[in-house]
């Protein structure tokens, strides 16, 4: 058995539970944010057989895309008297689910 964790957008999440459910994929969705662009995600878990893996990632992908998100360019921490500093935007891609797959040793259930 594998353990499928998937970070997903916000954006992405309905399509990913209507995917599930059309599908009879049970999960555990948690919600969760990032630190590096402070956006909302969620953590999908799915226990899957190993067979069932790639599919299950394929309906992943298929529903998440990536973006590209504006985000402004960090000041220096020190700065010289009287030195102005215009902070700046950049863009930068994001990734439309990032998918850890994981090898289940034992499973207990109480």
């Amino acid at each position: 058995m594998k353990l499928i964790t998937a970070i997903i957008g916000k954006d992405d999440e309905k399509r990913v539970l209507d995917e599930f459910s059309k599908n009879n994929l049970s999960a555990t969705k948690l919600e969760a944010e990032g630190t590096f662009l402070k956006k909302k995600n969620n953590v999908f878990i799915i226990a899957s057989e190993d067979q069932d893996v790639e599919s299950i990632v394929e309906k992943i992908k298929n529903c998440c895309s990536s973006k590209e998100e504006t985000v402004p360019t960090p000041t220096p921490p020190i700065m010289d008297p009287g030195e102005l500093v215009v902070p700046e935007s950049q863009s930068i891609k994001t990734s439309g689910a990032v998918i850890f797959i994981l090898d289940i040793i034992k499973t207990i259930k109480t």
